[in-house]
């Protein structure tokens, strides 16, 4: 699957931790426990982004090469394991569209699909406070 971490209101990237990696409920192993992790979004096979609006995106992969490929941006880029790679452009248009692995990655390849959402900066505010919110509940539950 793609997993994706995206700064929370705070705009900085809290630490992740390999050994706190759970597939199920922190595939990024996120450290909650670093302040600057607590309002961090994550999510699986899903990638929300504003249109026009320039995205920097950092690859990297857990385990073997793949190939982050958005045909309709016209982007590809090669993930490879031990590295972050930065790759960045600019959605043009709104809609809803496929996240492929165009890399043979193994005998799961047929299972890395994604979804990405280009949306307008409105749409991806309201997202974006929606998952906020949901971060602000589990957090009375948690903490």
């Amino acid at each position: 699957m793609w997993n994706i971490h995206y700064p929370g209101a705070d705009g900085i990237f809290g630490r992740t931790d390999p050994y706190l990696v759970d597939e199920q409920s922190n595939p990024v192993g996120l450290d909650r426990s670093d302040p600057v992790a607590v309002d961090d979004v994550t999510t699986i096979g899903q990638l929300h982004l504003p249109d026009d609006r320039p995205v920097l995106i950092h690859l990297t992969t857990k385990d073997v090469i793949h190939s982050f490929s958005l045909p309709i941006m016209r982007v590809k880029q090669d993930a490879i394991p031990g590295m972050s790679i930065p790759v960045w452009f600019v959605p043009t248009r709104t809609g809803t569209w496929q996240i492929a692995c165009a890399q043979l990655c193994g005998n799961s390849h047929y299972r890395m699909k994604g979804i990405l959402k280009v949306e307008t900066a409105a749409e991806f505010s309201a997202w974006m406070a929606e998952k906020a919110a949901d971060l602000a509940e589990e957090g009375e539950e948690v903490w």
